[in-house]
């Protein structure tokens, strides 16, 4: 359920108002499409049959298969993609929402985590309605998800990571951090101090043109940002 402030002038940025306007967007692109569906099926039902027979054919040429076809696809991939931009517009606007009461910082969640091995990856989340700082270190070989205590900075729980893609995603990050000369909260924090009131949400290592890059998600108000720090 959306929640606006009437009072409160409007800003395109705001959560709330991004989601109205996927709304209307969506709403706007179906109209369209349905349009041209009910246009087709008006053609399609002036057609002649040849026979009344068991052989009946239809006269129906490849282009009015084509649009049909399009217009199933348009439909579909107009629907999926809504989905995935209306549950991305909700979930950041849980963690902004999540991370106006954290005491803690990315940067100081990755420094208690250096007590199971090295930082490869964090990020905030909101899990359950609740906030949670993840960090993925990794250790003579082996790898865990080290969870922060976003009240206190403390570590609160340590998971090992075995299999499926977590693993698969802490191996290549492993392998990119293994060629890495500067720590993901050096980079973190020089990303964070270029301009006031910016929080780091996330950092994640990968190779990009052959050297170590960090991509950086960073909050300023409402607004999210992603930068790149190299880390070779």
């Amino acid at each position: 359920m959306l929640n606006f402030d009437l009072d409160a002038p409007l800003n395109a940025r705001d959560p709330p108002v991004r989601h109205a306007c996927f709304l209307l967007l969506g709403a706007l692109e179906v109209e369209l499409l349905m349009r041209r569906l009910e246009e087709f099926l008006a053609k399609l039902q002036t057609l002649q049959w040849s026979s009344i027979n068991a052989t009946m054919e239809v006269n129906m040429t490849r282009r009015d298969i084509r649009d049909i076809v399009v217009l199933v696809l348009l439909l579909a991939t107009l629907t999926g993609e809504y989905t995935v931009r209306a549950a991305e517009g909700d979930e950041q606007a849980a963690l902004i929402k999540a991370l106006g009461d954290a005491k803690v910082t990315l940067q100081q969640g990755l420094a208690a985590s250096e007590q199971e091995g090295q930082p490869i990856s964090a990020k905030f989340e909101v899990d359950k309605d609740k906030l949670q700082l993840s960090i993925y270190t990794s250790m003579a070989g082996k790898f865990s998800e080290v969870l922060i205590d976003c009240s206190t900075g403390k570590i609160a729980k340590v998971d090992a990571i075995a299999e499926g893609e977590d693993l698969a995603a802490a191996k290549a990050q492993s392998s990119a951090m293994a060629k890495a000369k500067s720590s993901l909260r050096q980079v973190v924090d020089k990303a964070a101090s270029e301009s006031t009131g910016l929080r780091a949400v996330s950092v994640v290592p990968d190779m990009k043109d052959g050297h170590v890059m960090a991509a950086i998600a960073l909050l300023h108000g409402k607004e999210f940002k992603t930068v790149q720090q190299q880390l070779d």
